[in-house]
């Protein structure tokens, strides 16, 4: 998270958004890992720049996997 936070302050201090055109989903890898980011203040930032957050579940469950 620490890592996307840096690429998107960087992009929100310049200005720039997600292309509407563009679905950026973020999801956390786990509750303790959203609880980080929300601490941070990375959540509002992400959906500042236009990421769409989405709770951490498993791959199956949003059907992204076998």
């Amino acid at each position: 998270m620490d890592m996307y936070a840096a690429v998107f302050e960087a992009a929100s201090k310049k200005g720039l958004k997600v292309h509407p055109d563009v679905k950026l989903y973020l999801q956390f890898g786990s509750q303790k890992i959203k609880e980080y980011a929300e601490t941070q203040g990375y959540v509002d930032l992400f959906r500042e720049v236009g990421a769409e957050i989405l709770d951490p579940s498993c791959g199956a469950c949003i059907k992204a996997g076998p």
